[in-house]
């Protein structure tokens, strides 16, 4: 979405999705929003479903860092 920011909150609670927005020129001005930042809305429903989620990301991430930065060495 672009603007307004605020439109993603009923967006996200209408749709039960997350929503983005890159958020107005004004927006970005006055929330000091730098050019590699966006905006994110979850419905509140669906936090504990998202925290479940990136935590079993994380977990699988560090594994594979550590497989990787192994197979590294032996390259």
């Amino acid at each position: 979405m672009g603007r307004p920011a605020g439109a993603m909150i009923p967006e996200a609670m209408r749709s039960a999705r997350g929503t983005t927005s890159l958020g107005c020129i004004g927006n970005r001005v006055y929330a000091r929003l730098d050019d590699e930042e966006l905006y994110f809305a979850l419905p509140g429903p669906r936090v504990a479903e998202v925290v479940e989620k990136l935590e079993t990301i994380v977990e699988a991430n560090r594994a594979l860092e550590t497989f990787h930065r192994q197979r590294r060495d032996t390259l």
